[in-house]
């Protein structure tokens, strides 16, 4: 099989006698296939604080993603979804028996905080990159997968080995700065949301600045609890705090120390 084109810049080439592993190059230089980091942005809330709790990953619709060109399926030529003159736009990227959670390889991007963690009062995990799960009745497979970003990606016919993987993870370049990775979870079940993991695929918490500095109630209680739980569940992981350098516009990853008045904050 020949390499697929994605644009001018980017292409899919198949492993020599397996048509069905293709590699992802850039300007003919071939990417990495696996991750060196993983990180997940969370905002603070009753859901994120339950979901360290109980050691799970949400999954998304692709549908409820803030992007509407998502996993669409016009980037699949027999599936595109035409929509009538007068009528409103249909949803172009609802993919029900599939599950997603976005995870990122970089840290300190200055728009990632703001954006996922309501301006730095949430937090980040950092975790191993060969991430495990625990197996569950509502799913059958899963897989780890680079976003490949680009601004007029070529479509794809439904018969090449790769199509749903494409459909999947191609995003517009304006979202290039997420440098996202992603779990993808091929569901039998697709009301099944939670994908539980080994609290040990935990490296590190790293949490925004203004996480320490909240005046809201709610949102003080939450940080407590979520310090409570990270106390008892996760002593031994490394915490961090980031945010913008002294010296520099840049953010400025700093290490906490364990000690009780870090967990006992108020």
């Amino acid at each position: 099989m020949n390499a697929f084109k994605i644009d001018e810049s980017q292409e899919l080439i198949p492993v020599k006698g397996n048509n069905k592993l293709w590699i992802y190059h850039i300007n003919g230089v071939p990417q990495n296939q696996t991750p060196s980091k993983l990180f997940k942005f969370y905002s603070l809330n009753e859901y994120n604080v339950e979901a360290i709790k109980d050691s799970y990953l949400y999954l998304n619709n692709p549908s409820e993603f803030n992007d509407p060109f998502d996993c669409t399926y016009n980037l699949i030529e027999e599936k595109q979804i035409k929509p009538v003159a007068g009528f409103y736009v249909p949803i172009q990227n609802n993919v029900g028996n599939k599950g997603i959670c976005c995870l990122s390889t970089i840290e300190n991007n200055p728009l990632m905080w703001p954006h996922y963690t309501n301006s730095y009062k949430g937090f980040a995990i950092r975790f191993k990159p060969d991430f495990k799960i625990h197996l569950d009745s509502g799913m059958e497979n899963h897989r780890l997968m680079r976003v490949i970003y680009s601004q007029n990606p070529n479509k794809v016919s439904e018969k090449m080995p790769f199509a749903n993987s494409y459909q999947l993870g191609i995003k517009l370049e304006h979202w290039s700065y997420e440098n996202e990775w992603r779990l993808v979870v091929d569901k039998t079940d697709n009301d099944f949301r939670k994908l539980r993991y080994p609290k040990d695929n935990i490296m590190e918490f790293i949490f925004g600045f203004r996480f320490f500095e909240l005046k809201d109630k709610k949102e003080i209680e939450l940080r407590n609890e979520l310090l409570r739980i990270i106390k008892e569940k996760f002593p031994n992981v490394p915490k961090f705090t980031m945010g913008p350098d002294f010296d520099s516009f840049n953010l400025k990853k700093m290490r906490l120390f364990d000690a009780e008045e870090v967990y006992d904050f108020k």
